[in-house]
C-alpha cells in the first residue's frame, strides 16, 4: 500500500499557505498539496512551493464555490454574483444544471471556461509539458457534468491524475466518533461513493490515474490517526 497524505487549499490565504508549507520536509508527513488558482495568496504559495526541496505533488484545486472567479463576471455570469464572487454551493450548482434545462449549455460552457483558466494558471508554475493533477474544493469536480467537462479539457491540457473520493465505510466509535454517522458527513460519504462509480467509468480508456481509495469524508473536521487507521 502506498499512502499519500495531501493538503488542500494552498493559496487560499497567506497564513493557510504558510501552515501547509511548514508541513513539508524530510521528517514531515505531506506528499503534496492542492493549490487554489483564485486564492488570495496564489502567486505567493506557488512560488514558495517551488522553492521546496523534494519530489512533492502540486495539484490544481478547482474552486467553483468560494472567493472570486479567475474570469470576469461578464464571462461567467451564471456562476458569480455582481462582485465576481462564486455564488453556488455543491447542491445549487447541481440543481442549476440538472433541474433547469434553460441554461444548461451556458452553465457548462462557463464552468469549462473557468476550470480552463484555473488549470492554465497553475500550469504556468509547473515544468513544461507536465501533466496536471486535479481535485476540487468540496469535491465539485465529481458532479457528473463537471467531470465530463474535465475529460474534454484533458484534450487541451493533459491531466495525469484526478482525485476520486471513493472512501471505504468503516466504524469508529471511540470517543465522540459515533456522532459522525448521524450528520451530513454520512450523506456526503454515500453521495460521493455513488458519484465515484460514474467517474471511474468515464476514466476507462484514458491513462489518467486516480487513487484506489480516499479517506477524509466521513470524519471531515474530526480526522485523527485513529480514524485513518480504522479506515
Amino acid at each position: 500500500m502506498k499512502l499519500l497524505i495531501h493538503a488542500d487549499d494552498l493559496g487560499n490565504s497567506r497564513s493557510i499557505s504558510d501552515n501547509i508549507l511548514d508541513c513539508f520536509g524530510s521528517h514531515l508527513p505531506l506528499n503534496g498539496a492542492s493549490i487554489m488558482a483564485n486564492g488570495h495568496a496564489f502567486d505567493y504559495a506557488a512560488e514558495e512551493f517551488n522553492k521546496l526541496n523534494g519530489n512533492y505533488r502540486l495539484a490544481v484545486h478547482i474552486n467553483l464555490m468560494e472567493g472570486p472567479a479567475c474570469l470576469s463576471s461578464d464571462e461567467v455570469p451564471l456562476l458569480v454574483d455582481k462582485q465576481g464572487y462564486f455564488r453556488h454551493s455543491f447542491q445549487s450548482l447541481f440543481a442549476a444544471y440538472y433541474v433547469s434545462s434553460k441554461n444548461r449549455k451556458a452553465i457548462a460552457a462557463q464552468v469549462k471556461a473557468e476550470m480552463r483558466a484555473q488549470m492554465q494558471a497553475v500550469a504556468k508554475y509547473l515544468p513544461p509539458n507536465c501533466e496536471l493533477h486535479v481535485d476540487s474544493h468540496q469535491h465539485f469536480h465529481m458532479i457528473p457534468f463537471i467531470f465530463k467537462l474535465l475529460m474534454e479539457l484533458h484534450q487541451e491540457i493533459p491531466i495525469g491524475y484526478i482525485r476520486i473520493a471513493r472512501e471505504p465505510f468503516f466504524f469508529h466509535i471511540k470517543g465522540k466518533g459515533i456522532l459522525n454517522y448521524f450528520g451530513l458527513n454520512l450523506i456526503k460519504h454515500l453521495l460521493l461513493n455513488f458519484l465515484a462509480k460514474k467517474c471511474i467509468k468515464l476514466l476507462k480508456g484514458t491513462h489518467i490515474k486516480s487513487p484506489d481509495f480516499f479517506v477524509g469524508v466521513l470524519f471531515t473536521g474530526n480526522i485523527s490517526i485513529y480514524s485513518v487507521t480504522k479506515a
